[in-house]
């Protein structure tokens, strides 16, 4: 099963859930304030996890120290 992110609408509280695909975008509650108005969110994993590079940079291999 997925991880999928959530943000709470209340609270603003942001929290990861283990669930289906299938159930992504059902009725979720706020592990915080247990309201039940919470939204999926696009995870930062999902755009590539911590942010290596992602091409832009020279194309130089990196420097030993030594001339």
């Amino acid at each position: 099963m997925p991880l999928f992110e959530y943000k709470c609408k209340k609270c603003d509280y942001q929290f990861t859930e283990l669930r289906k695909t299938c159930e992504r975008d059902e009725a979720l509650s706020c592990p915080t304030c247990k309201e039940g108005e919470t939204k999926r969110i696009m995870s930062g994993f999902a755009f590539g996890g911590s942010g290596s590079s992602s091409g832009g940079g020279s194309s130089s291999p990196p420097s030993t120290g030594f001339t």
